[in-house]
C-alpha cells in the first residue's frame, strides 16, 4: 500500500513538472526531467534544507511545491522565520517555523531556500536573514530564492556580479532596480529576449514567481543532488588516503 501511495505521489509531482518544462521555453540551461522512477530513488536522503519564509504573507505555493518535491526525494526540511511559531501564508496556509533566523546554523544544512510573497519585504534588510544567505554562499552550498526573495540575497551582498531573475510587475518593478543596485545582473534570455523564469548561476538559483515554482523546485533538487554526489566522492577520496 505504501508503495502504491509513493508512486501516486511521484506521478502527481511529475505530471506538472513535465508540463512546466515544456512551457518554459526561456530557460536555456536544460535540466534532465525528474521521472517517477527518480522520485522513488530518494536521491536527497541525508540532505538537510532550511526554507526561509516570512512570518506573514509568504507565497503558499512557492513554499508548498518545493517542500513536497524535496521531501518526496528524501530530504529533511527545517523552516525558519524571524521568530519561531505559526507563519501565515498569503492564501491561508499555516506553517510552523522550527527555528528563528538567528538560530540557523548553516553548518547543519546543505542548502537554504528563501521563499517569496509580499511578506518577504520584511526580510529585505533583516540582519539575521542576511547572515543565513552570506554563510550559505561562503560555504558554497545551494542558495535559492524565488519571487521577491532575491532582493534579500542582493541586500545580503551575495549577488554582486551574479546573473539572477526576480519577480517583476508594474507594482513590484522596484525589485529589479533593488537587485541591480546591489550589483546583481538581471538576466535576459538571448533566445526569447525575456527575463528568465529560473536562472542558475553556480550554486545560486533564482526564480521569478509562483508560476515557476515547480521548475525552481526541480532545478534546486538537481543542484542538491550534484552537491551530494561531489561530497560523497570527496569523502571516499579522503578514506583512501
Amino acid at each position: 500500500m505504501r508503495k502504491v501511495l509513493a508512486i501516486s505521489l511521484a506521478l502527481l509531482l511529475v505530471i506538472p513538472l513535465l508540463g512546466c518544462a515544456k512551457k518554459d521555453g526561456d530557460n536555456e540551461e536544460e535540466e534532465k526531467e525528474i521521472t517517477a522512477e527518480d522520485l522513488l530513488k530518494k536521491d536527497l536522503d541525508d540532505v538537510n534544507i532550511v526554507m526561509v519564509i516570512a512570518q506573514q504573507d509568504f507565497k503558499d505555493d512557492e513554499y508548498a511545491i518545493p517542500r513536497q518535491l524535496f521531501e518526496s526525494l528524501g530530504a529533511t526540511i527545517t523552516v525558519a522565520a524571524k521568530t519561531k511559531g505559526t507563519c501565515a501564508g498569503l492564501d491561508g496556509l499555516e506553517v510552523e517555523a522550527d527555528l528563528a533566523l538567528s538560530e540557523v546554523n548553516m553548518d547543519e544544512f546543505d542548502g537554504a531556500i528563501f521563499i517569496g510573497g509580499p511578506g518577504v519585504e520584511s526580510l529585505y534588510n533583516d540582519g539575521d536573514a542576511h547572515a543565513v544567505a552570506q554563510k550559505t554562499a561562503e560555504q558554497g552550498k545551494v542558495l535559492g530564492a524565488i519571487c521577491l526573495a532575491p532582493v534579500v540575497l542582493a541586500n545580503a551582498g551575495v549577488l554582486d556580479g551574479v546573473e539572477v531573475t526576480v519577480f517583476e510587475t508594474a507594482k513590484y518593478h522596484e525589485a529589479v532596480e533593488m537587485i541591480k543596485k546591489q550589483g546583481a545582473i538581471y538576466a535576459i534570455s538571448e533566445k526569447t529576449g525575456l527575463p528568465y523564469k529560473v536562472k542558475i548561476s553556480g550554486n545560486i538559483i533564482t526564480a521569478n514567481g509562483p508560476l515557476a515554482a515547480q521548475d525552481f523546485a526541480q532545478r534546486v533538487a538537481g543542484l542538491l543532488k550534484n552537491q551530494k554526489i561531489l561530497a560523497e566522492q570527496k569523502a571516499k577520496k579522503e578514506e583512501m588516503k
